[in-house]
């Protein structure tokens, strides 16, 4: 039978209910410095640590506390994530801890890990100009970092600004490095670029120019990223400013 005025307005009183439990619900996010609400995930417990969420670093990434005593990162990876070339990284100390990996969605993990110490920020958002001492110190520091990497037989794929944490210490004029978000890394040869990369941003980023779809990822990409983006200022905007890159690895 054709819907009656009834059956239309029981809908209608049907779809409002639901407009005001969403609303009630979007009440109850948490409320950032600039007024917006954040949706955290429903993932409460991994590994068996409990977690509640402090804030939302970048997409997919928040900052958490572990056990109401631990301050840590948690990482929704969409692939598997490597941690076999975190762990090395970590021996290496030019990586925070890894606490736990466990699967997450249809094909995805999540990945927790400790906070970096006080004073580490992204290469990307750091405080001085190209032509600050720090800035050549900071270079050599990242080179340094990533060559132990390779040492272990590992491989990033990603070496960005983003995925770089730097701490300088002023008084010694030494930078100290950290590496995260390791989506792509693995062992050299064997692990490969999920997807073409994407060589129209803004600003463009470097990728080594054999770098494609599908392509096994190099140490010397990881190298040609550094000397082509991190060395050559990339990420950075005139007057000294720095553009912060958007999203990790999965949106080269």
């Amino acid at each position: 039978r054709r819907p009656s005025v009834v059956d239309k307005v029981s809908h209608v009183l049907a779809a409002s209910r639901a407009c005001v439990r969403a609303l009630r619900a979007h009440r109850r996010l948490p409320i950032t410095a600039d007024g917006t609400s954040v949706c955290f995930p429903q993932l409460s417990v991994i590994d068996g640590r409990r977690i509640a969420y402090l804030s939302q670093l970048r997409r997919n990434v928040f900052r958490v506390m572990v056990d109401e005593r631990l301050l840590c990162v948690l990482k929704l990876s969409h692939s598997a994530y490597g941690r076999d070339a975190h762990e090395a990284a970590f021996a290496e100390g030019v990586a925070p801890r890894l606490l736990a990996v466990e699967s997450f969605g249809a094909n995805g993990e999540a990945v927790l890990m400790e906070h970096a110490p006080p004073g580490f920020k992204r290469w990307n958002e750091r405080e001085w100009d190209v032509d600050d001492p720090r800035e050549e110190a900071g270079v050599t520091a990242i080179r340094r970092a990533v060559l132990q990497l390779h040492a272990s037989g590992y491989v990033h794929g990603d070496i960005r600004g983003v995925n770089l944490l730097v701490r300088a210490d002023e008084a010694e004029g030494a930078v100290d490095v950290m590496i995260v978000d390791f989506d792509w890394a693995g062992r050299e040869r064997v692990v490969v670029y999920p997807r073409p990369p994407n060589r129209d941003g803004d600003p463009p980023i470097p990728w080594h120019p054999d770098v494609q779809q599908y392509s096994k990822i190099l140490a010397s990409h990881d190298m040609y990223l550094i000397e082509h983006g991190i060395r050559a200022g990339a990420h950075r905007v005139p007057g000294g400013a720095v553009a912060i890159a958007a999203g990790g690895a999965g949106e080269p």
